[in-house]
């Protein structure tokens, strides 16, 4: 009996997406370590490893109390890591255990700050000067470390020798600094020559691999003209990955890049069944999603981030259960990357709607001072920068469901990191700046819905494809040269994808003014497409 190839990649997808769940669901307790690291130009950089605290939102709660008491009472200061670590290495296993490590050291009731400076003279001030306050115990390279009024083992969650050491601690840093030095060490460019170069030599080789990547002329949503290989997602990966693994073996660039390997680890089901539907045109949207949202559980086991919050009530009553925080976490990420691949229908637009949303990351995370987020947007949006370069607006080479759905699981991933890593950003900021694509999805489905059509069957109804064909009713656009005629979508509709970027960066702690604007975008989004149906009803 001859098998479907479709129910082969469901089948697949399915066992995958139930074994990593229940990987989830029978993982034993995990540790809640907060985790903060700042970087001041004066005093260095300080780590601080603060008590195990009995659950993810008090981890996060406790984060946020340090770090508001930073921001309050040293603005010169900059957090430039925080995260609630659910796997604790042996570094920090060192760092609050009792025996010698090799850096000064302050132990406190609630946890251990590291003094990381090459200047020895100045980790020794800080350090006693930390000891001299009362607030804490200085220990010197080498010394045995004690448990400080057994605060430490008790994890004790108070937070009090923590924060009155910060109410005095004075810095001196640069804020521009950390945010420019990605471009400065050149991180940006490295990461975009890597994709170009990849993206290049993909095309300079396209006549060994055409008849296996080929995107076919024909077909309900294709709007090229000749045909074109539709695996630059493989050059995307290729490059992000490429830029990690340098990164990993080298110190130029500051040594490992974690963010960056748990995202290159995590999207690979998401990745590989795009690429698989790219290659072999037989893995279903059902596979798909399904391995996406194995991508999704696969990050959290990686970094521990779920969503902690959705500001709305009876949603936050259930995420507290663990397993459902990760479902509805995996489904909502597996949703915007699903979401990019439904737009990538025309030159340039999932990828420069990927950017623009980038861009608004960028402006959020530099806002709340995660400039470890900050490095992660700005290395995928210099490895997508260097794909557009052929395809926008000549569409030499597509990014495919692969490309698709990799950028749409990292967006995904980034908007579920931001708020749960900085809890002063709501996570309706993530879904307003994410906007268009998700509109798109949602719009298309209640379509599909009431037009009685399948949910994943492929149509001509998209926002993007009707702006193409109203743009083919003017003579200029309409005597460009084919494949180039349909790039004009991205400029026509630039107004639309930039629109929820600025609003959700210019109010991203105002929850109930996200909600009001969310809204309201669905409003303009579906005057838009019955103004633009009109105009092509019109002979």
């Amino acid at each position: 009996m001859k098998v479907d190839p479709n129910s082969k990649g469901m089948f697949l997808a399915l066992s995958l997406f139930l074994l990593v769940f229940l990987l989830t669901v029978l993982r034993p307790d995990q540790v809640h370590v907060p985790i903060v690291e700042i970087d001041d130009t004066a005093n260095g950089n300080l780590e601080l490893v603060l008590s195990q605290q009995p659950s993810r939102s008090e981890c996060f709660s406790f984060i946020s109390k340090i770090a508001n008491s930073i921001d309050k009472t040293c603005p010169s200061c900059q957090i430039i890591n925080k995260a609630c670590s659910t796997s604790v290495g042996e570094k920090y296993q060192r760092v609050r255990g009792f025996e010698p490590i090799e850096n000064f050291s302050v132990r406190f009731s609630n946890g251990d700050m590291v003094i990381n400076t090459l200047d020895l003279s100045l980790a020794k001030a800080i350090c006693d000067e930390a000891g001299k306050k009362g607030s804490g115990i200085c220990y010197y390279p080498g010394n045995g470390r004690e448990a400080h009024n057994l605060g430490f083992q008790n994890n004790d969650a108070s937070g009090e020798d923590m924060i009155s050491y910060f109410s005095g601690f004075e810095g001196s840093f640069d804020k521009s600094r950390v945010f420019f030095a990605y471009l400065k060490s050149g991180e940006f460019l490295l990461a975009f020559l890597l994709t170009l170069v990849m993206t290049l030599l993909l095309l300079k080789t396209q006549k060994f691999h055409i008849q296996y990547t080929v995107d076919s002329t024909e077909g309900i949503q294709k709007v090229h003209a000749k045909e074109v290989s539709r695996v630059g997602g493989i050059c995307i990966y290729i490059g992000f990955l490429g830029f990690v693994l340098i990164s990993h073996w080298t110190d130029f660039f500051g040594g490992e890049f974690e963010l960056g390997w748990k995202l290159c680890i995590a999207a690979l089901p998401a990745f590989v069944f795009g690429l698989g539907e790219d290659i072999f045109k037989t893995v279903g949207v059902s596979a798909r999603l399904l391995a996406t949202m194995c991508s999704a559980v696969l990050a959290w086991w990686l970094s521990g981030v779920s969503i902690n919050s959705y500001d709305v009530w009876f949603i936050d009553k259930i995420v507290n259960y663990l397993p459902m925080s990760v479902f509805l976490m995996a489904f909502a990420v597996s949703g915007v990357a699903n979401a990019f691949n439904i737009i990538d229908g025309c030159n340039g637009f999932s990828g420069g709607t990927a950017v623009l949303c980038l861009l608004g990351f960028i402006l959020l995370g530099y806002s709340v001072g995660d400039f470890e987020l900050v490095r992660l947007t700005i290395l995928l949006l210099a490895v997508i920068s260097g794909f557009l370069i052929f395809n926008f607006p000549h569409g030499r080479v597509f990014m495919g469901d692969g490309g698709a759905y990799f950028i749409g699981f990292a967006l995904g991933w980034i908007a579920v990191l931001l708020p749960s890593r900085n809890p002063s950003v709501s996570p309706w900021a993530s879904l307003l700046l994410c906007g268009y694509p998700v509109i798109e999805t949602i719009f298309s489905m209640a379509r599909r819905v009431l037009g009685k059509a399948m949910l994943g069957k492929p149509d001509q109804g998209h926002l993007h494809n009707l702006a193409n064909k109203l743009s083919l009713k003017f003579e200029t656009i309409n005597s460009l040269e084919k494949n180039t005629r349909n790039s004009v979508v991205f400029i026509i509709l630039f107004p639309m994808l930039i629109l929820p970027v600025i609003a959700s960066v210019l109010t991203f702690q105002d929850t109930q003014l996200l909600q009001f604007l969310f809204l309201v975008y669905c409003a303009i989004y579906c005057m838009a497409y019955g103004l633009i149906s009109s105009a092509l009803a019109k002979k």
